[in-house]
């Protein structure tokens, strides 16, 4: 019972971030723009140790461009072999940049996945690039997930991934858990 209100909770506070579809597929840039911290973004933070680092924008990342279709299926491939049904399935991916309002500093893309072989089976996801300053909240319920970006975790059946100073994390989704850390390995070596 406790996992279905989890749920129902996580659905209902995610739908305000899902905003519409669409729009021109070039990241966003935006001057005046602000990270969760407060800091402008691209400003430089001090970290531990008196270093600085130069913060990214969230909302300035093409979340579409770090998934090609090549390793959207090489990462099926993986999922379909663990299952048993082999390997070599195509799909026509679509990929369309999300746009948020309102939200803060975020960027996403949803991509589906419609299966070209005689399953016909289609799967949604949106990924999501947020800031990774929540990050150790995620961390300190979560059990580690080794290989993964900087660092990764899952909790209650929902990864999250470090990379640098943002998180990949997925949204609306129709996926395995499995197959979406798939999806974040293939994609978290292009958020660096």
């Amino acid at each position: 019972m406790n996992i279905l209100r989890f749920l129902m909770l996580s659905v209902v506070a995610a739908v305000p971030l899902i905003v519409a579809c669409g729009g021109d597929d070039s990241p966003r840039s935006d001057a005046s723009a602000t990270t969760p911290g407060g800091a402008p973004s691209g400003a430089s933070t001090t970290v531990a140790g008196g270093s600085t680092t130069k913060r990214r924008d969230p909302a300035s990342v093409d979340v579409c461009a770090l998934l090609p279709k090549a390793d959207a299926e090489a990462a099926a491939d993986v999922i379909r072999q663990r299952d048993g049904r082999g390997t070599g399935t195509k799909y026509n991916l679509t990929a369309t940049k999300q746009t948020y309002t309102g939200a803060g500093a975020v960027s996403g893309c949803k991509f589906v996945f419609d299966q070209v072989d005689s399953d016909g089976y289609r799967g949604v996801t949106v990924i999501e690039v947020i800031s990774a300053d929540d990050f150790k909240l995620y961390a300190s319920d979560g059990k580690k997930v080794l290989g993964l970006g900087d660092e990764a975790v899952s909790v209650r059946g929902t990864t999250v991934v470090r990379v640098g100073d943002l998180m990949l994390q997925a949204g609306e989704n129709t996926f395995t858990e499995s197959f979406i850390v798939e999806l974040f390995r293939k994609m978290a070596p292009r958020l660096k």
